[in-house]
């Protein structure tokens, strides 16, 4: 049985097909787990919860094909692989530079603390209302975080203002409530969501030998090793 039927197995076919065949749709609810036969039924546009299994595109008017849902597979593997191999780089590093456009300056960066526990393909700060950066994300998505303190992490991607209470009770420690002075049902708090699309990183566990690397090619003029340098796409 391949992938496609094994999928369609799962569908709620009640809701399947919504074009008032109701004859159609009763054959097919007692009918239910078989496959449906595309070479002598009309193909018509499978009901489908992009949050559950987004293996549709709602333009098409079928699922994907063995082929298309093989490269489907392998492209959310790879972004699984470098999820992973994002949050071993920067989870124990609580301090990102936070650098947004200006109009009036260009790029205007800044530190700020994360409050993640695991990176997950989002990272989440919290500033207030009517602050600099809130400004700043809201008139231009584009940010670049930054983080430095064990291993060089470069990440470029798009910021989105949030107000969920919620998610600020969720996300609150000591150190946020220090530092905004206020409580996480504070009407002016406000989370900043990034989203990641590029990533780039440098891995140099020892500084000195960094430091020592960088002398020698001053005095050699040649290319310094900086350790491992990978770029990713998110």
């Amino acid at each position: 049985m391949s992938k496609i039927n094994r999928y369609k197995e799962g569908y709620e076919e009640e809701k399947i097909f919504s074009d008032n065949n109701d004859s159609y749709d009763s054959d097919l609810r007692e009918n239910r787990g078989s496959a449906v036969d595309t070479d002598t039924e009309p193909v018509r546009k499978p009901y489908f919860d992009p949050d559950r299994n987004p293996l549709l595109d709602p333009e098409r008017d079928s699922v994907l094909t063995d082929d298309e849902y093989e490269d489907y597979e392998d492209r959310q593997n790879k972004r699984d692989k470098n999820i992973i191999k994002l949050n071993k780089l920067i989870r124990d590093q609580k301090i990102a530079i936070v650098a947004t456009k200006c109009d009036d300056h260009g790029i205007v960066s800044r530190p700020m603390y994360t409050v993640d526990k695991d990176f997950d393909g989002t990272l989440w700060f919290f500033t207030t209302e009517g602050s600099t950066v809130a400004k700043q994300v809201e008139a231009n998505k584009l940010v670049n975080v930054t983080f430095f303190y064990n291993d060089y992490v470069a990440l470029s991607g798009t910021g989105e203002i949030i107000v969920d209470t919620q998610k600020n009770r969720e996300l609150w420690s000591p150190v946020i409530e220090d530092y905004l002075e206020v409580t996480p049902e504070n009407n002016k708090v406000r989370l900043i969501k990034f989203t990641p699309e590029y990533a780039e990183y440098w891995d140099e566990k020892n500084k000195l030998a960094q430091a020592f690397n960088m002398l020698k090619a001053k005095i050699t003029d040649e290319r310094p090793d900086v350790g491992k340098h990978e770029k990713i796409n998110i």
